[in-house]
């Protein structure tokens, strides 16, 4: 191993612009060190001080600087929409830089706006939003657990027979679904509670106050005297819903109905159930006759809904919209 000295002595003749022979040569006559140590601290402290000029040299300042990123962060959160051309527009009018396309993506990518399928929420007024945020704080409060509630809505399901996404082969021609101009439906109503489902009914024509509380009085009534006595039923605030035929069928049978906000879809967790239907349909059923679309809705309701999959989803509401709802200070959640 070689001293300090020897190092200082290397570096002194190579700064001084000696080559490696020269330097061999000098110590040699001095009989202190052989080649190879020469060699050896010559590549380290080039190395060394080629790293640093690496690191140094910053080559020319990018584009995407902090006021580019500032800029994408406000045009984004003001409209979301942005294509990267009109972004592109926007930044050399207002920051008077040219900047590419692809220059504006990657900058976008490095600002974390990444882009993804539009997904739908209910539009909810501001008005109710504030309903909204008291009925979920009070929930949260009083560690409501939904225990006792039934929770019942209606639906439609159309004869659909192919799922959102499908593949086929590079090179071979695309082969389209085919989907009726005017496809038959049929309507549902039930309800789900952490005991598990109401009867399911299936009506045709459209739905006023005096059918809704018959198909209540097929459905809901026996599930609360033979499962849920002591319960709250809660429902969507529809015209039909909130009639004073409805209140006082309500009243008459000892429904305890539970008043939830207007809006508000996303605190019903038997809206999961009927996007699990349709899925189900298209999926799985595929139904080419109206008889097969109720034979399909019927086989769901029997074998798939099951008393595990009710609190499954009530869990959902209750643990994830719920406090997501407070968050976003009543605002619709799209979950």
């Amino acid at each position: 191993m070689y001293s300090e000295y020897t190092r200082n002595r290397i570096l002194a003749l190579f700064n001084a612009n000696k080559s490696p022979t020269e330097i061999v040569t000098i110590l040699r006559e001095e009989n202190v060190v052989v080649r190879t140590t020469v060699a050896r601290i010559i590549r380290r402290t080039r190395e060394k001080t080629q790293g640093q000029q690496r690191q140094d040299c910053r080559g020319r300042p990018p584009k995407a600087s902090s006021p580019v990123k500032r800029k994408i962060d406000e045009v984004y959160r003001e409209d979301p929409e942005v294509t990267a051309s009109e972004l592109k527009n926007v930044l050399e009018n207002e920051l008077r830089i040219r900047i590419g396309v692809s220059t504006i993506k990657r900058a976008r990518r490095a600002a974390g706006w990444i882009c993804t399928q539009t997904r739908y929420c209910q539009m909810v007024r501001d008005a109710n939003k504030i309903k909204r945020l008291e009925f979920c704080r009070k929930i949260i409060e009083t560690k409501d657990d939904f225990g006792n509630v039934i929770f019942t809505d209606e639906s439609s399901v159309e004869i659909e027979r192919a799922t959102t996404i499908r593949f086929h082969k590079q090179g071979e021609m695309y082969k389209p679904a085919p989907k009726p101009k005017h496809p038959l439906k049929a309507h549902v109503c039930g309800g789900i509670s952490k005991h598990g489902p109401t009867e399911l009914v299936i009506f045709e024509g459209i739905m006023d106050a005096v059918l809704y509380c018959q198909i209540l009085e097929t459905s809901l009534l026996p599930f609360i005297r033979n499962t849920l006595p002591v319960h709250r039923f809660q429902q969507d605030n529809d015209p039909k819903h909130t009639s004073r035929y409805a209140k006082q069928f309500y009243t008459d049978n000892n429904i305890n109905w539970w008043e939830t906000p207007p809006e508000s879809p996303d605190l019903n967790p038997i809206e999961l159930l009927w996007h699990e239907l349709k899925w189900y349909i298209r999926k799985h059923v595929k139904p080419k006759t109206k008889e097969e679309l109720v034979t399909g809705i019927r086989e769901f309701w029997t074998t798939r809904v099951t008393k595990e999959k009710c609190q499954r989803y009530i869990n959902h509401v209750r643990t994830k919209v719920v406090p997501r709802v407070v968050e976003l200070q009543g605002q619709a959640t799209g979950m």
